[in-house]
């Protein structure tokens, strides 16, 4: 995460954690929470200001030019996949046979979304408004004549 401000040689400084706001109690606020708009948002919405950003009585973005402020590593939520194959197999006659196989990947169609939008200046502050192009169920189908 961070604070959107470039004060230490052109890089981003971080955050300042504030009222004794800790970077255990965000990692805990890290999740997947619907809120009846077009979006979800990954991290708990008590975090989060009325404006949409981060709310200041957690954390504010670091404006002292040349200090660092902490810049959390923080894990995004649960990764859920389930892939599945089947096959047929089907002798013609001796030495030949017809395979039918299909593939389905992300076999439930399981959303799976990233910590994308966490920068404490963010009037977006966690939103999410997509997922992945790679988590979309896919289905194969492939069939084969073997001799």
């Amino acid at each position: 995460m961070g604070g959107a401000y470039d004060t230490v040689n052109n890089a981003d400084s971080g955050v300042v954690f504030q009222n004794g706001f800790t970077r255990d109690q965000l990692q805990a606020a890290v999740g997947v929470y619907r809120t009846g708009n077009p979006w979800v948002l990954t991290i708990d919405p008590k975090l989060i200001g009325a404006n949409g950003g981060v709310s200041s009585n957690y954390h504010v973005p670091n404006t002292t030019t040349g200090v660092w402020g902490y810049r959390p590593w923080i894990y995004g939520p649960h990764w859920f996949n389930a892939d599945m194959s089947v096959n047929k197999s089907v002798p013609i006659r001796e030495g030949i046979r017809f395979t039918l196989q299909a593939q389905l990947l992300n076999v439930f169609n399981h959303p799976t979304f990233g910590l994308w939008g966490l920068g404490a200046t963010s009037l977006s502050f966690s939103q999410v408004t997509g997922t992945s192009q790679s988590q979309y169920r896919r289905i194969e189908f492939r069939a084969n004549i073997e001799f």
